[in-house]
């Protein structure tokens, strides 16, 4: 990341009380089952109910492209966020999360990792379907990447760790 600037986007600048319309466009993009383009529009016309600015479509795009499902691979998670997440017990973003917590994770339950956060935004039954990962740098800057499941059934390798949550 040498050299290169981390700018937030419309997406990442919207407020906490217009964050749930933010989990319900992902969940949209998710299930695809409509365009990017009506999935924005809907979310551009939530966020002006609550007196919030538009996302720009580039922003949307980019946040799309962004989503990983829950069960992406701890190594991929370091290799992204360049850190060194333990990989002892769970080889999956969501064992770790449970691994860490020692029990069940509920929506709002927080993992601190040094220098990362991680938020459980949903989830389905006791499977982890979407998180936000803040990494924080020493600036007091934060980078943010949404994480959302794909409810796509699980590779052989990725299944392991999936009878822990």
């Amino acid at each position: 990341m040498a050299g290169t600037k981390l700018r937030l986007s419309s997406i990442d600048l919207v407020p906490e009380h217009a964050q749930d319309d933010i989990v319900w466009a992902i969940g949209e993009l998710n299930q695809r089952l409509r365009t990017q383009a009506d999935i924005l529009f809907e979310l551009n016309d939530r966020l002006a109910t609550k007196g919030v600015e538009p996302i720009s479509a580039s922003a949307f795009n980019r946040k799309a492209l962004k989503l990983r499902a829950a069960q992406i691979r701890l190594d991929e998670v370091n290799k992204l966020l360049e850190v060194e997440l333990p990989s002892e017990e769970s080889d999956t973003l969501g064992g770790f999360i449970y691994s860490e917590m020692g029990s069940v994770p509920v929506v709002g339950s927080r993992v601190h990792f040094d220098p990362l956060v991680i938020d459980v935004l949903s989830l389905s039954g006791r499977r982890i379907q979407q998180v936000k990962v803040t990494k924080q740098s020493p600036r007091n800057e934060s980078e943010t990447k949404e994480v959302q499941s794909k409810k796509t059934s699980l590779s052989p390798t990725a299944t392991t760790s999936s009878s822990t949550t």
